[in-house]
Parts: structure tokens; sequence; C-alpha cells
């Protein structure tokens, strides 16, 4: 037996990875979840152990049926209890390989990072992570340690961060999400959960790693990933997010910021000749000084003040602004541009184009103050578009990630994205 795919993780900067920090609900007469606090329910200093046994003992003491399902972090291995036999004796998840007097012994408790907790979990698929708001230093590029990276391809989980409570959900630039910030150096993988794993509610903070080439630093190629935020220096040209995204924000850096299918996302000051703001499927995203803002099948997405804003895709309901070389751009005859529009940008686009606007002023509120609602001057509101799929004209199918209903600059219930007006 191992920790199943039932069992929860808490991390936070005030526990300690020699804590017990999972509890595992699968465990059957599972008792009370002392993970969630920032101290151990049972911290002991004798803690004797029997090679090939599960049985784990302790003269001190003090164990209780409430702690089944807890973790029992011995000598820094992480153990389920998953019976408890007297007040001096329990049974774990699983046989301990070596026999020894005088361990140290946690039940519950908070653990302290990251990269310990991927150490440790060995469920196939499930685990769930949560990692409380706070400042957490990644130290060293080898995974599964104590200050490491989070790497476990093989394997599975959903990482969560949450501010004070679980599930409250912090956005991107809102100061209140999980904060990893990788050391001088490190240019590799920060999270990857494998490929059946999420990412949600994580900022990590890449400003010190000012080398890399070709080498993601950030999220990794999991299942998806959910209002995150990325940062790295213009210097490193390695990717900030790379996955499918939502809600995501990523600026800075001299590579990719976002790679493979995202969604609702931002990609910002990517500068490189070799940058891609976005590949393959994107939709409501938006790129921001990307050298590429997005290369691939793009759906109701902005390029601002990059060099090229959609290149070599499909393109549907997008919108280009300030792009130096060009906004829309494509040699592929067969990849279509419908419902799009572009300010302050030439084009070079060879498949067929359907309702193409070029704009005499802006369509959006104030790009480059990150404003991307539709100008009320009702430029990239396109009836035309609602006309060509039989929809009534007051069905407003506007250009780019937010839609202006009614009048008066009003969004409507279909707006999407990190970048709020």
């Amino acid at each position: 037996m191992a920790i199943s795919a039932s069992g929860v993780w808490e991390v936070r900067t005030t526990g300690s990875d020699s804590y017990g920090g999972v509890f595992d609900t699968g465990v059957t007469g599972y008792g009370t979840d002392y993970t969630q606090q920032n101290a151990p329910i049972l911290a002991l200093t004798d803690v004797v152990t029997t090679s090939a046994s599960a049985t784990v003992t302790s003269v001190t003491g003090g164990f209780t049926s409430a702690m089944i399902g807890n973790g029992f972090n011995i000598a820094g291995t992480m153990y389920v209890i998953t019976a408890v036999a007297s007040t001096t004796s329990v049974t774990v998840d699983r046989a301990v390989t070596t026999g020894a007097t005088a361990q140290v012994g946690n039940v519950g408790g908070a653990c302290a990072s990251p990269g310990y907790v991927s150490g440790q979990y060995t469920a196939t698929i499930g685990n769930i992570i949560w990692i409380k708001a706070g400042t957490y230093n990644i130290t060293s590029a080898t995974p599964g340690i104590s200050g490491g990276t989070f790497n476990q391809i093989t394997l599975s989980a959903d990482i969560i961060g949450y501010n004070v409570t679980r599930g409250d959900s912090p956005l991107p630039t809102s100061g209140n999400q999980p904060d990893l910030v990788v050391s001088a150096g490190i240019n590799t993988t920060i999270l990857e959960p494998g490929t059946s794993g999420t990412i949600n509610f994580i900022k990590i903070d890449g400003t010190l790693a000012t080398t890399g080439t070709a080498i993601y630093i950030n999220f990794g190629n999991c299942v998806s990933i959910s209002f995150c935020e990325s940062i790295l220096p213009s210097t490193n040209t390695g990717i900030n997010i790379y996955g499918f995204s939502m809600g995501c924000y990523a600026h800075g850096g001299g590579g990719i910021g976002f790679k493979n299918t995202s969604t609702w996302s931002v990609a910002q000051g990517i500068t490189s000749t070799n940058a891609i703001g976005f590949s393959s499927q994107a939709s409501h995203c938006i790129a921001v000084g990307c050298y590429y803002g997005f290369e691939g099948q793009s759906d109701s997405c902005i390029a601002y003040n990059g060099n090229y804003g959609f290149a070599n895709a499909h393109c549907i309901n997008c919108y280009a602004e300030g792009c130096t070389l060009k906004g829309f751009s494509s040699s592929e005859k067969g990849s279509p541009l419908i419902n799009c529009a572009s300010f302050n940008t030439t084009n070079a686009w060879v498949g067929p184009m359907v309702n193409f606007q070029t704009l005499t002023v802006s369509g959006v509120v104030n790009a480059a103050g990150n404003n991307f609602a539709p100008a009320s001057s009702g430029k990239l509101v396109n009836t035309a578009f609602s006309t060509l799929f039989g929809l009534s004209t007051s069905v407003s199918m506007d250009i780019g990630v937010f839609t202006l209903s009614g009048t008066g600059g009003v969004r409507g219930p279909l707006d999407h994205g990190p970048v709020r007006p």
C-alpha cells in the first residue's frame, strides 16, 4: 500500500518538511485532518521502527484514533497512519525498510516546500497539494527535496494555491498567490505534476534566472494551468508557461510566454527573436510585447505591442494593435481569418479573410494601460459576424477577449481574461 490518490497535502511557509503534512480520507476509519495547522499534533523523539514491518512504536506515545489517515513523518520519510493499536503503537501504510530507534517523528502539521512533497507522494493520479500564500524559495534544481523543484512527470497531482482559506482562488497580479521564487542559476522546470495533473493559482518569480536557452522554467507539461502568474527576465529565453493555460499572466523573458494550448491568458514583454507568446490553440488570451504573440489557432485573442501578432494558423475574433512587423501574418493559404481587426500595424495574410476590419483608431479603451475592453466607439463590435451565423444583430459577437453588450461601455456576461478594465 502507498499514499493513495485521495491523499491531500498542505504546504505553508510556517510548516516544516519534518512534519506529517498529508491527510488521506482513503484510509478506513480516518479521523481528524491535522495538516491545516502550523505545528504537528504529536511530536516525538523516541520513534522505533523495525525493518520490513509496518508497526511503529514510541514509549512516550500519545497516539489516538483521531490520527488515523494523517501523515506520520519519521526521520524525513512520510507515512500514513492506518490503524492505532494503543497510545504507544500504530500501523502505517507500508513496511519500513530500515529499523532504528530514537527517531524524530511528527504527526500532522503542514509541510514547508512543494519540492519535498513531490518526493514523497506515490499515487499515480489524484493527489491534491494545497499551497498557502507566502514566499517559497526554490534553491535547488533537484526535484523531490526540500527547496527543490516539483517534477513528477510519471505521476500526477493537482497543485492549488490559496490565500487564507482553501478554495479562495487568488488571481494573478493580486499579490495573494503563493510565490515560488527561483534562485539564480536554476533553469529547469519548476512545477510539473505529470500529464494528468493541473496547476492553479500559483505565481513563479524567475527574475533571478538571468540565463537559459530553450529551457522552460515554469509550469511544465501538464493537463491544464489555471490563473497562474509567471515572471522571467528579458535575458532568459526559456518558456514561461507550458501547457493548456486558462486565466494566466506571463510577463518578461526573452523566450516563449505561453507554449501549447492557452485560454484566457496574458503574455507580456516577450521580445526575443524566437519568442512565442502562445502556440497551438489559444482562446480569450492577451499577448503584450511578444515577438510572436500567437502562433497557432486563435479564438477571441488580442496581440499588442509585439513584433508579430498572429502567425500561421486560423484566427477567429482576434485583434492586433501596434505590432511592429505584422499584425496578422500567414503563408498558409488554407488558414482563414474570420471576424478579426487590426490597428497601427500591417498585415500579410494569404488565406481567406471574412469580415476583416482595418481600424483608423484603437479598438480598445487603453491598451498601454492594460485596459483591453472594447472602446465605446464600438469599432470591435461586429454585427456582421452575428448575421453570418444567423444570430440577431443584438447579439454582441465582439472582437477580442472582452464582450461589450448594451450601451455606454457596459461589459456583458461573456467577459473573460485576467486583465480587467
